[in-house]
């Protein structure tokens, strides 16, 4: 793969948001847009423990359209301290594409190493992105 090949985004895959109280925002999601619950996941250890939630709209929506992450951590992490800092609201944007490494290294990053995040999925969060924008790159398939 080419590194242009690897830099094709095949969709916004989701919108990372944390939340202080998952069930009090899927509330609100559901009520307001009729988002429903994709999946519903806790990740442990030292680098996440957060509470991953992926809302999708509701039985009418297009196939593949992109859903609400809720990040809520349960205990101390990089999402617990960046709440903490940053209080609630926007975290990152999510590009779905074929190959996270090969994406990351051909935005320049050599460092970044992929991890096994939510829905099981390969991830990661290059550095140098523009305009401090947080960006996601996540692989289609699980890993």
């Amino acid at each position: 793969m080419s590194a242009a090949e690897a830099r094709i985004a095949r969709r916004v895959d989701h919108v990372g948001i944390v939340v202080r109280d998952a069930q009090a925002a899927i509330d609100w999601y559901a009520d307001s847009f009729g988002f429903v619950v994709d999946s519903d996941e806790l990740i442990h250890g030292d680098a996440h423990n957060v509470r991953l939630v992926f809302l999708v709209p509701g039985a009418d929506a297009a196939p593949g359209a992109t859903a609400l992450q809720l990040l809520a951590p349960f205990a101390d992490g990089p999402i617990g301290r960046y709440l903490a800092e940053h209080g609630e609201g926007l975290h990152h944007v999510c590009f779905a594409v074929d190959d996270v490494a090969a994406t990351t290294r051909a935005l320049g990053d050599e460092s970044t190493q992929p991890f096994v995040g939510g829905k099981g999925r390969l991830c990661s969060f290059p550095s140098g992105v523009p305009s401090d924008v947080r960006l996601e790159l996540v692989q289609e398939e699980p890993a």
